[in-house]
């Protein structure tokens, strides 16, 4: 092949030489370059005149031909797989062996329908596609309800619920208002009179109608347009007292006698203690004293003291001197 490749080129320079005006240019002053085959170019030596520019090739070389690697991209759901070639000497490439798409594998799950939400069954392939479809309605609530009494202050009212978690308050009712019952507390020197108010079925309550201890006993008179406290004196000469009909007839109060130094006690103060605390009168009592001293003064007052002990007054403990 070499042979015939420089036979030509010898016979191309004969022939171009002849066709060549000799007296112009005989081409004895030449370069020559070399150029490499590629994947689809053949090589050549390239000759040139130095002095009129004719050039000519030889040595002429087959070309190399293409290096190919392959790279494989396998189908999916939707597209076709195909073997891609890369030439590893140029930029040459191209892409053959198509295959086809494995279309979608899919998996289901049923979602049920809930009280406001739609139910469905949605199938899903491992690539991500996915759709829905056999859609159910929705249940609806089912609801239970359990009734608040209303209380004093606070309002009464249904609780509707679902056992999905959604629920409503509806049929309100007014609170019931307080149902007062009244402790009346008389006022005495150490505690201000006042009315208890507490409600019999919450519990609640609150003081009010004060009355203090001095606007009883500044005077017996008050104002000078009526009686503000009406009160008696009872002792051992005072038996078989109706404490009930004292109360009825306007008695608010009794002072007893408790008893004195020669009588101690006085032989009607339990009864007429235990009777006037049953009847609901205020109660106070007295001494009956002969003291001229204050030693003995100390003594009644120790006598005085074991007599009433455990025993409730709202009015005072004097001394009748």
């Amino acid at each position: 092949m070499k042979k015939i490749t420089v036979l030509l080129a010898v016979l191309l320079a004969i022939v171009a030489f002849a066709a060549c005006d000799q007296s112009e240019c005989q081409h004895y002053d030449t370069k020559e370059q070399s150029f490499a085959p590629n994947c689809t170019n053949e090589g050549y030596t390239l000759r040139t005149c130095k002095h009129c520019g004719y050039k000519y090739k030889f040595d002429f070389v087959e070309p190399e031909g293409h290096l190919l690697t392959e790279t494989t991209t396998p189908p999916t759901c939707t597209e076709q797989g195909y073997v891609t070639y890369d030439c590893a000497k140029c930029d040459y490439t191209y892409t053959s062996d198509f295959t086809q798409p494995t279309g979608h594998t899919y998996t289901s799950s049923i979602v049920e329908s809930t009280c406001i939400d739609v139910g469905y069954t949605s199938y899903t392939c491992g690539c991500g596609y996915s759709y829905k479809t056999k859609f159910t309605v929705p249940n609806g609530h089912k609801l239970t309800s359990l009734t608040t009494k209303p209380t004093c202050d606070r309002e009464g009212y249904t609780t509707y619920a679902c056992r999905c978690g959604y629920s409503y308050e509806g049929d309100i009712v007014e609170p019931t208002g307080h149902s007062f019952l009244k402790e009346i507390t008389r006022p005495s020197i150490a505690t201000t009179g006042h009315t208890t108010y507490t409600c019999e079925d919450c519990g609640f309550s609150y003081d009010g109608d004060h009355v203090w201890y001095s606007e009883i006993f500044s005077g017996a008179e008050g104002d000078g347009e009526g009686i503000l406290a009406y009160g008696i004196d009872i002792s051992y000469w005072n038996e078989d007292v109706d404490f009930n009909k004292l109360k009825k007839a306007g008695v608010d109060f009794v002072i007893i006698r408790a008893g004195s130094v020669n009588q101690q006690p006085d032989r009607q103060f339990e009864a007429h203690y235990k009777g006037a605390r049953e009847a609901g009168l205020d109660i106070g009592c007295y001494f009956y004293s002969y003291a001229e001293t204050v030693s003995e003064i100390e003594e009644e007052v120790e006598i005085l003291l074991e007599l009433i002990e455990g025993k409730k007054f709202e009015y005072p403990v004097y001394f009748d001197m």
